[in-house]
């Protein structure tokens, strides 16, 4: 079979889809289609073009090229459109993602080649100015933390830019195009919402844990390194509006406390009259203190008559000290707001998108952060 040429001119695709819950209905219009030299004994490449616009006003263009009807086939495809109102999608979004679109506007490049069986393409999916609109029950739905990964993919722009490379063999029974790109993009979402705080950082080229801010034992006050990660978070914060941070404060039972009441010590030596010059030395003056404070617990001398160690009665004097209550507690609520006020006063994030918070089951002298779409 041999042909010259075929061509469409003000051409039109109805398209509607009545599976779903919601039906989709589409208008490709105004085609303007080619396809030359047609020929089944050829081993010329079919070139073929397609233009046309979705509604009206979304130009769209695929271009074929290949050996279709040869065995094994080779071919590539590209395809392309430009600013899709995605409203219209919302009967595909909430079918497969459990939400309706509001608005947005989508655009597309697909590039796609066959060898044989074998399929290998790569997507690029700009998706500008989107809004979620209400969730929809669908048994098809995917389980996707949706609304944490599009808050972490949409730049300060309001545009989620997507590199979505697939694979498949097109022999399989089983093989879907849509279902592969499909499973591709919920894989960047899981991926992105399963480790938020590594794509933050990659944002800005950082090595540092973002999530966790570590503290020195008993104070509240940032380390230079607490610091700098947090100029890092405020970086990354900016680029990514859509995200609230919870910064959630925490303390070491342990080495927390025993800070605390070390630091409890040492400010009732500083008030009997010991200088601080003499605690930070242990000149004699310091440990006579602490061996009338030490007699005063009324502790039995050891049995084989040794003395005790300086750092043993200053260790025992620390442990009888009682913190009031609530201490703990309010170390954790205040290296949260430490941590805050850093990203506020000096990395410029907006109060309204951070809330502070504690935890006493972290176990960890410092702060954790939390992220909400």
């Amino acid at each position: 079979m041999q042909i010259g040429h075929i061509g469409i001119r003000d051409g039109r695709l109805d398209f509607s889809d009545a599976s779903l819950p919601l039906p989709f209905q589409t208008l490709i219009g105004d085609i303007e289609a080619d396809i030359n030299d047609l020929d089944t004994r050829s081993e010329t490449p079919l070139v073929a073009t397609l233009n046309g616009a979705v509604d009206g006003y979304a130009p769209v263009v695929i271009e074929a090229r290949g050996t279709p009807l040869a065995d094994p086939r080779d071919a590539s495809l590209t395809l392309s459109f430009r600013g899709m109102d995605i409203a219209t999608m919302s009967p595909y979004s909430g079918t497969y993602a459990g939400y309706t679109i509001d608005s947005g506007t989508l655009s597309v490049d697909l590039r796609y080649g066959v060898q044989g069986s074998e399929l290998d393409g790569d997507n690029r999916i700009v998706i500008s100015q989107m809004e979620l609109g209400e969730p929809i029950e669908s048994e098809r739905a995917m389980q996707l933390p949706l609304q944490l990964g599009i808050a972490l993919l949409t730049d300060a722009r309001g545009v989620i830019d997507l590199e979505v490379p697939i694979s498949g063999d097109v022999s399989d029974p089983k093989f879907s195009l849509g279902g592969i790109i499909g499973r591709a993009i919920a894989n960047v979402i899981i991926k992105a919402a399963t480790a938020p705080f590594r794509l933050l950082a990659g944002l800005v080229n950082s090595e540092q844990d973002l999530e966790n801010i570590v503290f020195a034992p008993g104070v509240s006050t940032l380390s230079d390194a607490g610091q700098d990660a947090l100029e890092a978070l405020a970086e990354a914060l900016t680029q990514r509006p859509k995200l609230q941070l919870r910064v959630i404060g925490s303390i070491d039972p342990v080495g927390d406390r025993r800070a605390l009441q070390a630091a409890a010590l040492e400010q009732q030596l500083l008030a009997s009259g010991l200088g601080a010059e003499a605690i930070a030395a242990r000149d004699s003056s310091f440990q006579q203190a602490i061996d009338a404070r030490y007699e005063l617990l009324g502790i039995p001398a050891p049995e084989d008559g040794g003395e005790v160690a300086l750092e043993d009665k200053l260790q025992t004097l620390q442990s009888r000290i009682e913190l009031p209550p609530g201490t703990l507690q309010d170390l954790g609520t205040e290296r949260a707001t430490a941590a805050k006020r850093e990203l506020v006063t000096s990395g410029g994030i907006d109060a309204s998108r951070i809330a502070v918070a504690y935890d006493r089951s972290l176990l960890m002298s410092g702060v954790k952060m939390s992220l909400d779409g």
